[in-house]
């Protein structure tokens, strides 16, 4: 058994892992880079190894730096399987397709700024490559036993991160000897009011875990949501506003289940709240085909929509449209952006730049 690393090592973007086990050679996620001046460089390097000689990819979850370079993979010679949870499925469409969708609109933009003697920048994929992608995904059940390939079962958990989030049971058999590497993918706080916990793992050989906190822990969710309910009532004392930069999926719907718990306590009734994500119009329509086992704990993914329909809110599907210039440029004082894009500090710095934002810290 052979373990290689080509991305989230000394950094937390880019996962993209080579387990070799009897001959057969297994990628765990192929994920953007993202962040840093190099990044764009880097995700058009070629690959360490030959896509074509991968027998088949183990995904962990839809966030682009785990999936992100899907596509890319498929469009340099990968043609095996792509085994990941439902829900995972599910989101796929919607991340890498609007991740094709930035790339082509960003090629578009350096085009028209490029002079005449530069060469014009491809984008690293575009939709057909997706859709080739989607075809190669094959769905598996939580907590059930699979054997891809000889001498190898699989048994994907519930990582708790987002909807749709697992973390990797790889059972890896070879003359005999059978040894356990779990790998975590992102793995989600305890307690959250939407997803279920993530998975105790019992038993392991080796334990591959990514970690962006490790080194710290977290305030206690009473204390931040405390926090929350502090801020926005110091803003509202000060004819302010709120930016939140969010990940379009997770954080921005347990953002958005927050106001709605605390619409009364926090005083958001002449709020005008905006999000940037993309919810609930398109992912509810996806969110909603996933199956229940795979999902969250029972009855709150019902609460949250009903939570979201509950307080009027603005939700910005499409966010360079005519309708979202309208909102970014109507809005005032005391209103609260949850801004969830692809790249969500451009998203926020627009905000500051549209807003007088006085005694801003980090």
């Amino acid at each position: 058994m052979e373990i290689e690393f080509f991305g989230a090592a000394g950094e937390v973007t880019g996962s993209c892992h080579i387990l070799r086990v009897n001959g057969q050679t297994l990628l765990v996620d192929c994920g953007l880079v993202q962040g840093g001046r190099d990044a764009t460089r880097r995700n058009r390097f070629d690959f360490p190894f030959d896509p074509a000689h991968i027998d088949a990819v183990l995904l962990t979850h839809a966030h682009i730096d785990h999936c992100g370079r899907l596509p890319l993979l498929v469009k340099r010679g990968f043609r095996g399987p792509i085994y990941t949870n439902a829900a995972c499925r599910d989101l796929l469409p919607l991340l890498l397709r609007d991740t094709a969708d930035l790339a082509a609109r960003e090629s578009e933009r350096r085009a028209r700024r490029a002079d005449d003697h530069e060469p014009i920048v491809e984008p690293l994929f575009d939709l057909e490559d997706v859709k080739r992608t989607l075809k190669l995904v094959r769905a598996l059940r939580y907590d059930t036993e699979y054997a891809p390939f000889p001498g190898v079962s699989l048994r994907i958990r519930d990582a708790g991160h987002i909807l749709g989030s697992s973390s990797l049971d790889v059972a890896c058999t070879e003359n005999g000897v059978t040894k356990h590497v779990v790998f975590s993918g992102d793995v989600g706080q305890y307690d959250s009011p939407i997803l279920l916990d993530p998975f105790r793992f019992d038993l392991a050989d080796v334990i591959l875990m990514e970690s962006t906190y490790g080194d710290r822990l977290h305030h206690r969710r009473e204390d931040t949501i405390k926090e929350i309910g502090e801020i926005i009532r110091e803003a509202d004392q000060d004819n302010g506003n709120v930016v939140v930069p969010a990940f379009a999926v997770g954080r921005s719907q347990e953002i958005l289940y927050l106001l709605g718990q605390h619409f009364r306590e926090w005083g958001l009734a002449r709020w005008k709240i905006s999000s940037t994500a993309l919810w609930p119009s398109k992912q509810a329509k996806s969110i909603g085909r996933m199956r229940i086992d795979s999902m969250t704990k029972r009855g709150e993914f019902e609460r949250l929509l009903s939570r979201c329909r509950s307080f009027p809110i603005y939700v910005c599907v499409k966010p360079r449209s005519s309708h979202v210039r309208s909102i970014r440029f109507g809005l005032g004082h005391s209103s609260l952006r949850a801004a969830a894009c692809a790249m969500v500090g451009a998203s926020c710095i627009t905000s500051l730049k549209t807003w007088s934002v006085r005694n801003v810290t980090s």
